[in-house]
């Protein structure tokens, strides 16, 4: 085996040469000039494996992207507890047994287009060495942006579920013309009959790897969120996931909270790794801030998290937004969260689908319709 063949996934760069393939017939009729692959352990017992035979040269760089594919496979519910991908690969045991309690057909949804994401990549890098026509360049850009689109969209929820004695409102703007993958993410999902969990992040850098740690991220979250007590322990494991995928130096900042409603009451237990704090618009179109912003995660060893207590009575609402948000800049001129605030007192009474929508479109305007950053708005109001 050789040392490639780890963190659930393997490369082979010479395949016609090389002792792990013995289908050397295949190789030279289809002119096989990679082999890559990951695979895992399934709830019955068994294993699966997906191997991908390309006539592309793959750099290391991308092949690692498979063990984030692989990782993420795992954490969206196909592994076992103890099992491993491949020797030394990373295993669901221990502390980690909750992380494979996610939704098997949401993982499958996102590892799958992750995996269309390598191919494009694969493609792209195969066509720029062969053709070097304007035509071709644009038609792969086409493809790359309609990939992006997609992906980008499987990673947020299509729309906030409605509770009793909440309302919601989201809002997401993809950094530029939407040809590029980012990483802001945002999920509301329930965790028991009474309780529910929030998250809002924000991944650094932009493209594959960016989006293959955003699905990390989210899946992690609503693991995690189904065994912790509190919401720091929540972000705890994000960053232990982070840090155990080696991320190449990209990080993210998140908040999570635990909800929980009642009649004329909404009870938030928040806390921030490294994100911006929230604001909370009262009723009274008061404007304040909440939470203690922490430590980012996937950067430093034990993060400093604080989990705070936010209570909201009706017509109050939490507003959560990506520091895309607040650091949009015209010229030398920063949106900042001075004129965030100004516009939210402004807002009192609309639903939070409008203030999100309203919240977003501020900062876009501001940026003349140009986002140099992903936007993302989440608003929850007590009913």
């Amino acid at each position: 085996r050789s040392q490639r063949e780890t963190y659930g996934h393997f490369h082979v760069p010479d395949p016609g040469g090389s002792p792990l393939i013995d289908s050397k017939g295949f190789i030279d009729e289809h002119g096989v000039r990679t082999v890559l692959g990951f695979g895992g352990g399934l709830p019955t017992g068994g294993s699966f494996a997906i191997v991908l035979f390309t006539d592309a040269v793959v750099t290391p760089e991308h092949a690692r992207l498979l063990g984030t594919l692989a990782l993420s496979t795992s954490l969206g519910g196909f592994a076992r507890p103890g099992i491993p991908f491949f020797p030394n690969g990373p295993r669901t045991d221990g502390h980690r047994t909750a992380l494979s309690a996610c939704e098997h057909l949401a993982a499958r949804t996102e590892v799958l287009t992750m995996l269309l994401e390598v191919q494009e990549r694969l493609a792209s890098d195969a066509s720029d060495a062969a053709v070097q026509t304007l035509e071709r360049a644009s038609l792969e850009m086409q493809r790359y942006a309609a990939l992006a689109r997609a992906l980008q969209t499987s990673l947020i929820p299509p729309d906030l579920p409605q509770i009793a004695g909440m309302e919601t409102g989201a809002f997401f703007r993809p950094a530029g013309d939407g040809s590029e993958i980012g990483g802001d993410f945002y999920d509301l999902f329930p965790t028991s009959d009474q309780r529910w969990g929030f998250v809002l992040g924000d991944v650094s850098g932009k493209g594959a790897q960016a989006a293959a740690l955003t699905a990390l991220a989210r899946h992690t979250v609503r693991a995690a969120a189904y065994h912790s007590p509190d919401a720091c322990q929540v972000l705890e494991r994000l960053d232990d996931a982070v840090t155990a995928q080696q991320t190449d130096g990209r990080y993210l900042t998140a908040l999570f909270g635990f909800v929980s409603a009642r009649p004329g009451e909404l009870t938030i237990h928040l806390a921030l790794g490294g994100h911006p704090q929230p604001l909370v618009l009262r009723a009274d179109g008061q404007v304040e801030n909440v939470g203690v912003e922490g430590s980012a995660l996937g950067l430093f060893p034990h993060p400093a998290l604080t989990q705070t207590r936010i209570v909201l009575r009706p017509g109050d609402v939490l507003v959560a937004f990506s520091d895309g948000i607040t650091e949009a800049r015209r010229g030398n001129e920063e949106y900042g969260e001075e004129r965030l605030r100004s516009l939210l007192a402004s807002f009192r009474g609309l639903h939070p689908d409008d203030i999100a929508a309203n919240v977003g479109h501020a900062s876009l305007d501001f940026q003349l319709d140009v986002p140099h950053d992903d936007l993302a708005v989440v608003a929850l109001r007590c009913s």
